[in-house]
């Protein structure tokens, strides 16, 4: 999408439609939307086509845009594909912790290399991520924790060295975000126990076991799935 005014709109409705401010169902007006916007119906139409590219627009024939419904199949999909990445994403980063040089090797000049300035920035984000939701369970603020979640997964990526997807999963870890908002319960029941497993998921990363780093992102992701699909189709979770 090279049109500016339309990459504007796009990423201005999706963010209405992660954080829930657009509903499931709800209808995308051409005309009310290029009047929002100050445009015309080109670059919105262009926004609509992409967003329905990426699964939140529903096109219709004879009936316009609306915002995507999702279902328990949506769910399991998407865990499906959030498990394979992030598993080894996690495992990546217990590898490369591992082969990291120690701070006393790197203050001598030893042990082959020096400090990866990056990788240290990038665990040192993940930490101030986790701390800060702590202070939100603490306080009881389910929206920052939903945001501070998506940002400890996206963080974990940029700490796995494996940049080039990072991408693909800020995609999935949005479209997670959006389910989180259509089923607010959910942070509630399982904000504190998915928090402590992410503390978890983290010690065993920066003490180089990458085996039990991914086996435990697996689980963790296992459970939020399952707490997920069982809100979605109405179940006690």
């Amino acid at each position: 999408m090279s049109d500016p005014a339309a990459l504007q709109i796009a990423e201005s409705l999706r963010e209405a439609i992660i954080t829930g401010a657009l509903a499931p169902g709800e209808r995308l007006r051409e005309v009310a939307l290029a009047t929002q916007f100050s445009t015309s119906r080109v670059p919105v139409r262009e926004a609509l086509r992409e967003l329905t590219a990426d699964g939140y627009v529903e096109l219709r024939p004879n009936a316009g845009a609306r915002v995507a419904q999702t279902t328990a199949a949506d769910v399991q999909v998407l865990f499906d594909m959030r498990i394979v990445l992030e598993a080894s994403l996690a495992r990546s980063a217990a590898e490369g912790a591992a082969t990291a040089p120690s701070p006393d090797d790197t203050a001598e000049g030893a042990g082959g290399g020096g400090a990866d300035p990056a990788r240290d920035a990038a665990r040192e984000a993940v930490r101030e991520i986790l701390a800060a939701g702590d202070a939100a369970i603490a306080a009881g603020d389910n929206e920052q924790l939903a945001a501070l979640n998506l940002r400890f997964h996206n963080a974990l990526g940029l700490l796995s060295g494996r940049t080039g997807f990072t991408g693909l999963l800020r995609q999935l870890t949005g479209r997670t975000q959006w389910l989180h908002s259509l089923t607010p319960a959910h942070l509630h029941q399982r904000g504190d126990a998915a928090w402590h497993e992410h503390w978890e998921i983290l010690a065993h990363i920066e003490s180089g076991e990458a085996d039990s780093a991914a086996a435990l992102m697996t689980r963790h992701l296992e459970r939020s799935r399952d707490a997920l699909m069982a809100r979605h189709r109405g179940a006690p979770a």
